[in-house]
């Protein structure tokens, strides 16, 4: 936990400090960072290694503390640039003041007690400004750097080979060839660090502009996918909604088809007891129908009768009219023969009445029966009539009860189509919504890579 909290404290101070430099490049605002920190540890370092001699040999500190203290200011004076944001003008500070430094330390050795001893102690400094101009500068300031400590070698070697022991001048011209041999190789590697760190930044250039057009590629594919799952996943929202609204305009027709078919079911049903109850109508109207022929038969032979007993009533009339005349001329002997002829003649007359009134009576009911007869017909061809149209109907209920079960199995079909289809709308809206976060995602990582573009714009312009 407590690394975790000091990395943080040194990338938020980073984070500060980088900030300074926010209109420069990143190249600059890395090498500004790494500069800080050698400054930083270049005053530790000079102090301690001050406070080090002080305490080892006052007189080699008294005589090394102007040097010290040239760069410990100097390295304190950028530090204080650096947080102004003039990074160049820290570099050529310090690689300055490390010349003079390194040049008032020469003269401090060849003013010392040992006059060649500049060779094994301040060159190594040469060295550590040759790192530092490699690392905070452009090729020409390393030449130029490479070419004042060439002569500052060059300046301290003469004056060191004419006031030496000819016995050293061996060692002293060794040493300084060497000095300068790796001086020299020195220089050549900065230079050749900064020729390839140009090269570097060409192919860099050309990679970010392949990444750049890339990337433009890249927000444009994402912003097609993206505006066309937008559509696909409009689509696909309107075409579930209608679909919904179909499978619910659907299940309500099933349901009004299923209740037609039970209908016509319950229909055809009422068709065929009609049908029945017709049948049977027809057959006792047809029954009905015998039975008044028979009665009119009946009636005929009825009628037969009657005159028949008319015809004796007359028979019976005129023989008692010949008795009665005969009783007369008998006299008194026929008047029991007279009263019986005329008793006769009454009932012959009371039974011709009654013959012809039952004659009468039966020919209206036969005029009856033949009117009935006639409607008996009339309604035995109207139920004819109505049974036929019973069955032609019954036949066509039929027909729509097989079209309206045909009709709902179809739309039963149709219903599992659509809720098929809504579940394929409904997979086809899931993988446009997918699509489209895909499509966010690639934008977002197009947004990113035109940030590393931006960075890398800075850094090749470094």
């Amino acid at each position: 936990m407590e690394e975790t909290e000091k990395i943080n404290w040194w990338m938020r101070r980073k984070e500060r400090f980088v900030n300074r430099f926010e209109d420069n490049d990143h190249y600059t605002q890395q090498r500004a960072w790494f500069l800080n920190i050698i400054l930083h540890i270049i005053v530790i370092l000079f102090s301690c290694l001050g406070i080090a001699l002080y305490l080892a040999n006052p007189m080699s500190f008294k005589q090394a503390f102007p040097a010290l203290t040239v760069v410990v200011i100097s390295a304190i004076i950028c530090i204080w640039l650096l947080k102004f944001g003039k990074y160049k003008l820290a570099a050529i500070t310090i690689l300055t003041m490390n010349i003079i430094g390194v040049s008032a330390g020469f003269y401090i050795k060849f003013k010392g007690p040992i006059i060649y001893e500049g060779f094994t102690t301040y060159t190594a400094f040469i060295f550590v400004t040759m790192a530092m101009a490699t690392l905070f500068s452009g090729r020409k300031m390393i030449v130029f750097i490479g070419a004042c400590y060439a002569v500052t070698l060059s300046v301290y070697y003469n004056a060191v080979i004419k006031n030496i022991d000819p016995s050293l001048t061996t060692f002293i011209k060794i040493s300084f060839i060497d000095n300068l041999f790796a001086l020299f190789f020195t220089t050549v590697i900065g230079v050749l660090v900064d020729i390839a760190t140009s090269k570097a930044k060409i192919q860099l250039v050309e990679s970010v502009s392949d990444v750049r057009e890339s990337s433009e590629k890249l927000v444009e594919i994402s912003g097609a996918i993206d505006s066309s799952s937008q559509s696909i996943s409009n689509g696909a929202m309107t075409q579930s909604t209608a679909m919904e609204e179909t499978s619910a305009m659907l299940k309500e027709i099933a349901q009004k088809a299923k209740r037609n078919y039970e209908t016509v079911l319950e229909a055809r049903e009422i068709m065929t007891k009609a049908g029945n109850i017709i049948g049977t109508t027809k057959g006792a109207l047809s029954q009905l129908q015998t039975a008044m022929k028979d009665v009119n038969n009946a009636s005929f032979e009825t009628i037969k009768i009657v005159k028949t007993i008319d015809t004796l009533a007359l028979q019976t009339n005129i023989l008692s009219l010949n008795a009665a005349v005969e009783a007369a001329r008998a006299g008194e002997a026929g008047v029991g023969f007279a009263v019986v002829a005329s008793e006769v003649r009454r009932l012959a007359k009371l039974s011709a009445d009654a013959s012809k009134n039952t004659e009468n009576i039966i020919n209206s009911t036969i005029e009856k029966i033949k009117q009935s007869s006639i409607f008996v017909n009339d309604s035995d061809q109207a139920f004819s009539l109505f049974v036929k149209v019973a069955e032609e109907l019954s036949e066509h209920l039929k027909v729509i009860s097989e079209s309206s079960e045909e009709q709902s199995q179809g739309i039963v079909g149709i219903e599992h189509a659509v809720n098929n289809m809504t579940d394929i709308i409904q997979t086809n809206s899931t993988n446009a919504d997918e699509i489209s976060e895909v499509s966010q995602d690639l934008h977002n990582m197009s947004d990113n890579i035109q940030i590393f573009i931006t960075k890398l714009d800075k850094l090749k312009n470094a």
